[in-house]
């Protein structure tokens, strides 16, 4: 599955996203898996990668080489 890897905190213009392709996730029992063909970006998800709500949400100037998956429940 395609993914966008959020390597650093930069302006948008500077390609702080990278795609890269990501092993398709396996859902458990009772979980389903939806294909999803679009999505949108909230101008404030934009904001967040130029680093401009760091503060508030404690986002570290410098983002670890390897985030974990996590499911919304």
């Amino acid at each position: 599955m395609k993914a966008q890897l959020c390597t650093r905190i930069d302006k948008i213009e500077n390609h702080p996203l990278t795609y890269i392709t990501v092993e398709d996730p396996k859902p458990e029992p009772n979980e389903v898996l939806i294909k999803i063909k679009a999505c949108g970006v909230c101008y404030s998800n934009l904001s967040m990668i130029e680093g401009e709500f760091k503060e508030l949400f404690g986002i570290p100037s410098k983002l670890p080489s390897r985030t974990r998956n996590h499911r919304h429940r």
